[in-house]
């Protein structure tokens, strides 16, 4: 399984997804809004947990910041 943003991206600019385990350690990072995580970090997969993430990236001009959390299941 793969999460990630879902949507028409179309109009989205500048888009960044950054991932922390919890503890602050930046497991996934993306550019393209196209892209998912798919629960791994340096290839290996992660343990059942939290993460946090944030989101940013710009619609018409518009800059917009969203965050929450996921937690993983295996």
């Amino acid at each position: 399984d793969h999460w990630g943003p879902i949507g028409n991206f179309s109009l989205i600019s500048n888009y960044e997804l950054l991932i922390y385990n919890r503890w602050g350690e930046i497991v996934f990072v993306s550019y393209n809004p196209f892209e998912k995580w798919d629960g791994k970090f340096k290839n290996k997969k992660l343990d059942i947990g939290n993460f946090v993430w944030f989101s940013n990236y710009s619609i018409m001009g518009i800059r917009k910041k969203q965050k929450g959390n996921l937690v993983l299941l295996k």
